[in-house]
């Protein structure tokens, strides 16, 4: 090896070395635009699930408004069922007071007969103890006529002897 050739391939080796700096800075260049690329990528991914996961949300929040309509419909069923028990109860109740008014009515009623029947009865009493009281008095008025008439015997027989 001469020294041209040595030359040679010291120029080449200098020309390698002045090229592996531009090698370098076009592989970091490219390292460069795979990171930007990823980088994007990275953000068109998390772009797309931030989507997705808007979408869910959405969904979501849509399936959670028809069901609090649901149960909305379910509090206004409810309370509509309520209100028709609420409803039946109170014509249950006026037809339980209508029934007992009714019975009350009956109940006046009976009380009024059996004051009747009381008063009917004291007035049988009343005209038995009369009759009583006038047989008595006839039974008395016996008693004494009789026992007049026996005196009246008994003096003629005593006027007799």
């Amino acid at each position: 090896m001469n020294f041209r050739e040595w030359d040679v391939g010291c120029v080449r080796t200098a020309a390698t070395e002045k090229l592996s700096p531009v090698a370098s800075q076009d592989s970091q260049d490219a390292r460069l635009g795979v990171r930007r690329e990823n980088i994007i990528g990275r953000q068109d991914n998390e772009d797309a699930r931030l989507r997705v996961r808007r979408e869910n949300s959405i969904g979501r929040q849509d399936s959670e408004d028809p069901r609090l309509g649901v149960r909305r419909e379910n509090s206004i069923g409810r309370q509509d069922s309520k209100d028709t028990r609420l409803g039946v109860r109170r014509e249950n109740i006026i037809g339980r007071q209508d029934s007992e008014d009714p019975r009350l009515g009956v109940r006046s009623e009976n009380i009024i007969g059996r004051q009747d029947n009381e008063d009917a009865i004291l007035g049988v009493r009343r005209e038995n103890s009369i009759g009583r009281q006038d047989s008595q008095d006839t039974r008395l008025g016996v008693r004494r006529d009789y026992s007049i008439g026996s005196k009246t015997v008994r003096e003629t027989r005593q006027s007799r002897c």
